[in-house]
């Protein structure tokens, strides 16, 4: 009984470990510990110094993305969810030119995440450091609104084509606007799109009621790992930059339980209770 009480514990806790693999979340809000701010402040006429940090709602809310979370979906798939107050505005979509509005391309470094100037740490943030493809690793990219073929699923929500290409360095950088003439300068925001990685079609779904971008997309060959790599993503300005994952440049953000693993594990836990009371009552021959 107690051999096979210590075997169920032991699956228990293989599923526990197996199902909460492939799960990433970066906390991107200002101030917190760790969060990647990047990018070379530079100032022009303006006075909107949120350009210098990541923006906040109290300060720029049109501006403000906080979380990037990444998991594996059924089959070969990766789901990628960016979420802030940017994307409940018109600034987030690709097809609207007429807000001035000039969302980015999702990166991808498959081999996690590095950052070579300032590396992440209570305080440092990434400030000053500069998106480098062969010294930090990029080497993918997902399209958004490559092609501006979208569709209307109601008057807040629209799904557009991605495609997974390998990077190239013919992607673009960041750069001034014009309209605050102050910018972080050196992030890759769009481009760089060589060979198709997997040859079927994505997703990127703008939902400006939930304040969310995300991105969708084939895995074929598991050429990458949802919880092993770095991701980055940004507007043309750079005034919010994305950034983190697992790897040697930053600090490891949290692995998060999905909702029904906690409840296996806590039915687990008290089925394991009953059935040791049951057994410290039978009697022994």
């Amino acid at each position: 009984m107690r051999k096979a009480l210590l075997v169920t514990i032991g699956l228990m806790i293989s599923i526990v470990f197996v199902a909460g693999a492939g799960a990433l979340s970066v906390d991107d809000e200002q101030g917190v510990a760790g969060a990647y701010y990047g990018g070379i402040y530079t100032t022009g006429a303006g006075s909107n110094t949120s350009y210098a940090f990541d923006t906040t709602p109290s300060t720029d809310s049109a501006f403000t993305v906080t979380n990037l979370n990444v998991t594996n979906v059924s089959g070969n798939r990766i789901q990628v969810i960016l979420s802030g107050d940017y994307f409940t505005t018109g600034f987030a979509r690709p097809d609207f030119p007429s807000t001035g509005g000039k969302p980015g391309d999702l990166y991808i470094a498959s081999g996690g995440w590095v950052v070579t100037t300032d590396p992440v740490s209570p305080g440092g943030h990434g400030i000053g450091d500069t998106f480098d493809m062969q010294t930090e690793g990029w080497n993918y990219v997902v399209s958004y609104g490559e092609t501006l073929n979208f569709h209307a699923l109601n008057s807040l929500q629209w799904t557009y084509d991605a495609h997974l290409y390998n990077l190239t360095s013919g992607y673009t950088p960041t750069s001034n606007v014009g309209v605050f003439n102050e910018w972080r300068e050196q992030q890759a925001w769009k481009f760089g799109y060589g060979a198709l990685a997997t040859p079927t079609l994505g997703s990127a779904v703008l939902d400006a009621n939930a304040g969310t971008l995300t991105f969708v997309f084939d895995n074929l060959g598991g050429i990458l790992d949802a919880e092993k790599s770095g991701f980055h993503w940004t507007q043309d300005c750079g005034n919010d930059v994305v950034e983190g994952g697992l790897g040697g440049g930053g600090l490891p953000p949290p692995r998060v339980p999905e909702p029904g693993i906690l409840l296996l594990l806590g039915s687990g836990i008290a089925g394991l209770a009953v059935y040791a009371r049951r057994d410290r009552q039978t009697p022994r021959a």
